[in-house]
């Protein structure tokens, strides 16, 4: 994922929560209102747990994702900040049910390949267009100590 996206991302309050009626919901939460006790939340969806490591995405009410939605307090039993990976499904779910219906399935998996996956190579902090940031090569690069190993490699043999 690139940085413009994560710094886009980070920027909501995802949390997930357990209700007393047993499901699991996780969504953005925008603000918790003192007076009525209740949290206000967008995009809720509900997690489905099937088993150890396995899991599926619900729409929870049948709302626009910028609806506001209002959780009374007394209907939580816990809630906590999920996983990075699990905020990027999220993320990447709203994202594919926003664009169901106006793009083709080939097109929205382009899509989210697009934004949510590295290329390969991408351990030195590439850039969306595949261009790097020289200020961070020289900081965790130095090529003279990448080349140390090659003097072993030279001559195998030991022959000069």
């Amino acid at each position: 994922m690139n940085k413009d996206l994560k710094d886009y991302l980070n920027q909501f309050e995802i949390v997930t929560y357990r209700l007393i009626d047993g499901s699991h919901i996780i969504a953005n939460e925008e603000k918790f209102d003192r007076d009525t006790r209740s949290f206000h939340l967008t995009g809720a969806v509900e997690i489905q747990i099937l088993g150890k490591n396995e899991s599926f995405f619900n729409p929870w009410m049948l709302v626009k994702d910028i609806d506001v939605i209002q959780i009374k307090e007394s209907q939580i039993i816990s809630s906590g900040v999920p996983l990075e990976s699990v905020q990027i499904q999220y993320h990447r779910y709203l994202i594919k049910s926003n664009l169901e219906g106006h793009l083709t399935n080939n097109e929205i998996d382009t899509v989210l390949k697009q934004l949510f996956n590295d290329p390969v190579d991408n351990f030195m902090h590439t850039d969306i267009d595949g261009g790097i940031d020289d200020t961070e090569i020289d900081d965790c690069y130095n090529p003279q100590s990448s080349f140390k190993w090659r003097s072993k490699w030279d001559n195998p043999y030991g022959k000069n």
